[in-house]
């Protein structure tokens, strides 16, 4: 029997945690779907995003088994460095390092550093994970043009293998790096499986009940849904919205919207959900909404299409012409306009035409989100 090839996963937050977002679902389903052909080490740190505490339970800077042909070892803040790095390397030999960020300071940069001074003989995959997009770019732009720069000057991320995870992220990395540079083009999977309500929720025309599932940070532009909402004079219509609070400041502005919001609109903070409470929760509402600035995959949004939740998103994600396919809309986010033509369509819905989305959303999700091409795309990411 042949020997798996070994891949050293470097990750800043992984499971059980829960407030990082979608790179932590979009490896640990890479892993899932694919540890039957190779052997994973996950490297990562012992707290979850934001968190001092360390997770209960868990046995820190130690490998502990995972799952079938993987491995996490869950380093302690104090743990972090060149060391800690250095000795996983060499213990476990990988052909592969597999790194989950771009501007990552322990798991991005430092191991390039490493890998680099130490002229390390190991195939180096980076998945800059929607990182250098234009729209990701744009928020504290000077740090990251200042990075950019020393990585040119000083070769930091030559010679190694990009993941694309789809045709604009490539074209982003290309518009950084150049045309020369080496992408693998593979969209990320999920673990979640396309399954309908018991209970499908009504629909009134001139009531619109939204959910918000992600981080409270600028990239996923909660500011222009609450734009979009003001502009709505008639019917009922409540938000809430659930995820980590990454950026108080970033809130604060929010808040302010949602002061001056009319009376008809309730927008409500509602923090974490557990992710085994999610697609529960989404069977109260109409619809998803999310205007990120770029989405490399959406895990929130494939979660809400598969539950047959259909979305108003952004047209900067993978999942495009939800109008026609009847699972919602994908929206330009220039300004508001476009995002509240949608809202005003879903608000007039009335429940016979509401459930054609809906089956639409599921339809949509079966298609487009369960592919075995995908799989073996990533697959061929690792041979």
């Amino acid at each position: 029997m042949a020997t798996k090839k070994k891949i050293l996963v470097l990750i800043d937050w992984f499971l059980p945690g829960i407030k990082a977002g979608g790179p932590v679902k979009s490896v640990a389903a890479m892993v899932n779907k694919l540890s039957d052909s190779f052997e994973f080490y996950i490297l990562t740190t012992d707290t979850d995003f934001g968190e001092d505490a360390p997770y209960k339970n868990i046995t820190s800077n130690k490998w502990i088994d995972y799952s079938e042909n993987t491995k996490v070892c869950y380093l302690s803040l104090s743990s972090l460095g060149a060391e800690a790095l250095l000795k996983s390397i060499n213990e476990i030999q990988p052909e592969i390092i597999y790194i989950n960020s771009f501007f990552s300071k322990h798991f991005s940069i430092l191991p390039l550093q490493l890998i680099r001074k130490n002229k390390i003989n190991t195939k180096v995959i980076l998945a800059p994970r929607g990182m250098l997009s234009e729209g990701a770019l744009r928020i504290k732009p000077f740090k990251k043009k200042l990075f950019i720069r020393y990585s040119k000057i000083t070769g930091l991320h030559k010679n190694l293998t990009w993941h694309s995870t789809k045709t604009d992220e490539t074209n982003d990395i290309k518009k950084v790096f150049g045309n020369n540079v080496v992408i693998c083009e593979a969209q990320n999977v999920s673990d979640i499986h396309p399954n309908k309500p018991i209970h499908p929720i009504e629909k009134k025309s001139g009531e619109l009940k939204l959910v918000y599932l992600g981080r409270i940070a600028e990239n996923k532009n909660l500011i222009l849904i609450l734009k979009a909402l003001k502009n709505l004079d008639k019917g009922n219509v409540s938000l809430d919205v659930y995820g980590s609070m990454e950026d108080l400041s970033y809130w604060n502005e929010c808040e302010k919207l949602i002061h001056v919001l009319p009376t008809t609109i309730k927008v409500s903070y509602k923090g974490m959900i557990a992710p085994e409470k999610i697609r529960d929760t989404f069977s109260h509402y109409h619809f998803l909404i999310q205007l990120s600035y770029s989405e490399n995959f959406g895990h929130s949004i494939v979660e809400a299409l598969s539950s047959s939740l259909p979305v108003i998103i952004s047209n900067t994600t993978p999942w495009k012409n939800l109008d026609v396919n009847n699972a919602g809309w994908d929206v330009t986010i220039a300004n508001e306009k476009p995002t509240v033509e949608a809202l005003i369509k879903a608000l007039a819905l009335n429940n016979e035409e509401y459930s054609i989305l809906s089956e639409g959303a599921y339809n949509y999700a079966v298609t487009n989100c369960q592919n075995i091409e995908v799989i073996n795309k990533l697959k061929g990411l690792f041979s």
